[in-house]
């Protein structure tokens, strides 16, 4: 509070941004050049940015939840690309599709886990 009262009584030359905000070396990104800038196909670009155009309308704009939500998207297109590769386009995905990404997002959230924890079975996390 006191470095945005700071600020707008002009006594800093800046905006009131945080710390990380304000040392971060590069700009945001718009949510167009965000799906511009991530791996995913070029068939399933227009629904990602649709979606998360929507998202950021409809539920939040915090950047670094829709930054979140298109590395998500991301790694479910990958999966279809390499694993379905006669899908051609987002209208071609069907339910069965999701549901086979279930059981390779576990087995690749395991092989990623960071934790130390070794018990058997799935954590109970929030995220997880």
């Amino acid at each position: 509070m006191l470095d945005a009262a700071l600020c707008r009584a002009g006594i800093l030359s800046r905006t009131p941004q945080r710390g990380t905000s304000r040392r971060s070396r590069r700009s945001r990104a718009t949510v167009a050049e965000l799906v511009a800038m991530a791996d995913i196909a070029e068939p399933f670009r227009a629904l990602t940015l649709l979606y998360l155009e929507t998202h950021a309308t409809r539920v939040s704009h915090v950047y670094v939840t829709l930054r979140h939500k298109l590395i998500a998207q991301g790694h479910f297109w990958r999966f279809l690309t390499q694993h379905f590769p006669d899908i051609t386009r987002s209208a071609d995905v069907l339910p069965a599709h999701g549901r086979a990404y279930i059981p390779y997002a576990i087995a690749r959230a395991r092989e990623r886990q960071r934790s130390e924890d070794t018990s058997p079975g799935p954590r109970t996390t929030a995220h997880v």
